[in-house]
């Protein structure tokens, strides 16, 4: 037996007020493979809808999920039912240019998904993807204060994540505690008349500044995402833009959108911009693109319309 799920794209129109014709930049009757479901997409004179199939359940929730992250679309926010499904789908379109780069991508995000250890995190990611999606919904109803607090959670958490798994452990730590013991002993030499102190107490020493200090990365939200979006653009490559975009993300622009996280928390009243709305979602997506899949956003971007725009096409 199979399912099939059914979302219509006039929804955007009747409860979000979408006088932009929200889009997918794929044509009529295509119909792809993803996540062990079938995508339908009709955008015809008389409907505009998207039908997702499989013989799970669980997997048509799972591919709206992944599917609304990567359209920037919050179509998984939307009220659905599951029904029987009679006619099985089939790919369809499937040489046309569009059709074939969301296939490529969509098999490349599949793969990334697939891989052991997103396979434990599987649950974890798809919350992550779920506030974009909930930031998203904001985002059609000029929610700005809940849209941007929707897209700071991710930040805040991926830096959590990076900063266990690749700063605060393992060989970097380790080193990092050596180079301490190693300026604490040349500090005592020269400042300290000379004093020199046996192996352990100079151990010793060593780790109590070592923890004071990574404590005190570790405590700030604001020292938590420098240090993690740190980590993350260091491994992408230079002649990649996204990565020269996120470097403009600098100290200065993170303390200030931490600020605004921290004044929507506490009831303060305050402006937001369209600017800080941009920041914001900007790192959201790319923080859980890089840190979980290994590339930009943009490479895994499944080109939509909304607003009569499209943000993210180079």
């Amino acid at each position: 037996m199979a399912y099939y799920v059914t979302l219509d794209f006039d929804d955007f129109y009747v409860s979000l007020s979408d006088f932009w014709s929200t889009r997918l930049n794929l044509p009529n009757g295509a119909v792809l493979l993803f996540w062990n479901c079938l995508i339908k997409y009709v955008n015809s004179n008389d409907s505009h809808y998207l039908t997702i199939e499989s013989d799970q359940k669980q997997n048509i929730k799972e591919c709206l999920q992944v599917f609304s992250f990567f359209t920037t679309l919050p179509l998984s926010t939307f009220e659905y039912e599951f029904y029987n499904s009679e006619d099985i789908l089939e790919e369809k379109l499937k040489d046309h240019p569009t059709v074939v780069e969301w296939s490529n991508k969509l098999a490349q995000i599949e793969r990334s998904l697939k891989r052991k250890a997103n396979r434990k995190r599987r649950d974890e990611i798809l919350e992550l993807m779920r506030m974009c999606s909930v930031a998203a919904l904001h985002d059609y109803r000029n929610h700005h204060e809940e849209q941007f607090f929707m897209y700071f959670k991710p930040v805040e958490r991926v830096a959590k994540l990076v900063l266990e798994t690749r700063i605060l452990n393992g060989t970097t730590s380790a080193a990092r505690k050596n180079l301490t013991k190693n300026l604490l002993s040349q500090l005592l030499l020269s400042n300290f008349n000379n004093t020199s102190f046996d192996e352990n107490t100079l151990n010793e020493l060593a780790g109590e500044l070592h923890s004071v200090f990574e404590s005190s990365l570790e405590r700030m939200n604001h020292r938590r995402i420098v240090l993690a979006l740190s980590a993350i653009t260091d491994k992408m490559d230079n002649s990649d833009s996204d990565k020269a975009n996120l470097l403009k993300i600098n100290s200065s622009r993170i303390q200030q959108l931490v600020k605004i996280r921290n004044d929507i928390a506490h009831g303060n009243k305050i402006t937001i911009i369209p600017e800080d709305l941009g920041d914001v979602e900007f790192l959201s997506r790319q923080m859980i693109a890089q840190f979980f899949f290994g590339f930009s956003f943009n490479q895994g971007y499944l080109k939509t319309k909304k607003f009569d725009r499209d943000f993210w096409s180079k």
